[in-house]
């Protein structure tokens, strides 16, 4: 018989996956946080549509940020010493070298100016983070450009400074969204957020071992109440469509879909509702291809059940849709979760490093 899921069960899920990860991550000595950015334009927009639904994000990436910037302003000033001294040995040989260096820790500066003063957790604020990837590669290109120039940053720049010294150079300097731990926890990067990880241990192998596939899929759905879900969902409408991220809504029946329906007929124009015959859903069977849809229709399924593999399916094949550059408008209704098919994905079978459950908002009505 199937259940309803309760905000206890999913609370126990998430809090059991978040064990696991806060174990393993960086057991490794190559956390991935540590390790650059993976943000991309795509994750940017997650960002600003959490921190629209959530006021603590929002505080949380501001606070974050700006603390950013003045570590940024840091590595800034250890940059200028570097450069001083470099100026003064070769800036009579090398006077290209010395502008180019010059021009890059004016963007630096720029940058830092940005974080601590102008920054909002808005889409074009959020993506414009994503230049410092590229200021930062400039300016160490602009140092290798001298003898000795990148061997000798570490030093002159200083402890404090993100200017580490590896065996290949500088170290590459952590994620620009981790500060005390990631800023946008509820909408990480895709890479981050479907376990992209090739360590050992890894990850998704702890994973695999400790919990069983409905627990790992249940671990990430977000509970929510009828009311709360039309709110954020108008919300996020009201961002663009390409902020819309498809969605699976467990626990949505009564008029849920047709108020949901409404609110996308609204903001996009095109929606076409489908009633599976029969009741539970079968992903390979009962939705078209996702690549084909079209995109000035949203598509509207209700259904009487659908199962974890399917979710997974259906995460996969939007997973395909986004290396494609499409962005499907599709929302699920589901009365009930089936929890007894007892089926596996071979994703997660396979242990395979990267599993694709960022593609979907999985909502669940309690």
């Amino acid at each position: 018989m199937l259940q309803r899921l309760t905000r206890d069960e999913i609370g126990r899920a998430t809090a059991k996956l978040q064990s696991i990860i806060d174990e393993v991550c960086g057991s490794c000595e190559l956390n991935c946080c540590l390790q650059g950015t993976m943000v991309g334009s795509d994750d940017a927009r997650r960002a600003a549509k959490a921190a629209r639904l959530s006021p603590e994000v929002r505080a949380r990436l501001v606070e974050g940020l700006h603390k950013r910037g003045a570590e940024l302003r840091r590595d800034l000033e250890g940059l200028r010493r570097t450069a001083q001294l470099l100026e003064m040995r070769f800036g009579a040989d090398r006077p290209r070298e010395v502008a180019a260096l010059l021009s890059a820790l004016e963007k630096w500066r720029e940058f830092c100016d940005f974080l601590e003063r102008d920054f909002r957790p808005e889409p074009e604020d959020l993506i414009r983070c994503l230049v410092f990837s590229g200021v930062r590669a400039t300016a160490l290109r602009a140092m290798r450009a001298f003898p000795g120039g990148e061997r000798v940053l570490p030093t002159l720049a200083g402890a404090n400074t993100s200017f580490q010294a590896g065996r290949r150079g500088v170290k590459a300097d952590r994620c620009l969204f981790h500060v005390d731990g990631c800023l946008i926890p509820t909408a990480k990067p895709h890479k981050c957020a479907d376990f992209y990880c090739a360590s050992d241990p890894g990850l998704v192998h702890e994973v695999v071992d400790r919990m069983t596939f409905d627990e790992f899929t249940l671990a990430h759905v977000t509970p929510s109440t009828r009311e709360g879900f039309l709110e954020d969902l108008q919300t996020e409408l009201a961002l663009g469509r390409e902020f819309f991220e498809p969605k699976v809504v467990m626990g949505g029946d009564g008029d849920l879909p047709e108020a949901a329906a409404d609110l996308l007929r609204e903001a996009l124009g095109r929606v076409r509702t489908e009633w599976i015959e029969g009741g539970h859903l079968d992903v390979a069977v009962d939705l078209p291809d996702i690549k084909r849809a079209p995109d000035d229709e949203a598509l509207v399924i209700h259904c009487g059940s659908i199962d974890a593999i399917g979710i997974y399916e259906l995460a996969v094949d939007l997973v395909r849709a986004r290396g494609a550059a499409l962005r499907p408008a599709l929302l699920i209704f589901a009365d009930e979760l089936n929890r007894q098919s007892g089926l596996e994905h071979p994703l997660w079978t396979r242990r395979e490093m990267s599993q694709p459950l960022s593609s979907l908002n999985l909502v669940a009505i309690v």
